[in-house]
């Protein structure tokens, strides 16, 4: 069984090859199982037209490929541009942050510097309110009580009048 044709791997005195091995490949033939020495014109023409197929498929794979790299190549261009102005950009819009945010603490300091002047003014307002309504109270109790002795005045006045009166009678 070690010589049957059938056996794979094994060599067979007629081909070389087991019957299920591919047969033998010229290396001077482009296509696998085409031997270039043994074979007629028309065989050799029809292997060169398919030669020239598979060339001319190669060369248009090659094209697409080319245009593809090329496009490739320009997008990346591209993207790299892109990236610069956005870098770029976002330079920009860090200092403008940076600024943004000093204004921000600048503003911040003067909104607390004002609100302390403003709590004071207040406070200051508010004492002298307190201080003017004491004033007020105590020209209105003063003029209560300058109203109060007028009155007793008046009556005490009225009182002797009327005493003189009597005694002029007489």
């Amino acid at each position: 069984m070690a010589n049957s044709p059938t056996s794979s791997g094994s060599r067979s005195p007629t081909h070389g090859f087991g019957a299920l091995s591919p047969p033998p490949r010229n290396i001077n033939s482009p296509t696998p199982g085409f031997d270039v020495n043994n074979a007629q014109p028309a065989e050799l023409a029809m292997e060169i037209q398919k030669l020239h197929r598979k060339i001319a498929k190669m060369e248009g794979e090659s094209i697409e490929n080319n245009d593809q790299i090329g496009t490739l190549e320009s997008s990346l261009k591209e993207n790299e541009t892109n990236l610069r102005v956005a870098k770029q950009q976002l330079q920009i819009l860090q200092r403008e942050k940076m600024d943004l945010l000093d204004q921000i603490k600048k503003l911040k300091s003067q909104l607390d510097e004002t609100t302390v002047l403003f709590e004071n003014a207040k406070s200051s307002v508010q004492e002298e309110k307190k201080f003017i309504e004491n004033v007020l109270e105590e020209e209105r109790r003063a003029k209560e009580n300058a109203e109060k002795a007028r009155r007793q005045l008046e009556n005490q006045m009225e009182e002797l009048m009327a005493k003189r009166s009597k005694f002029m009678c007489f």
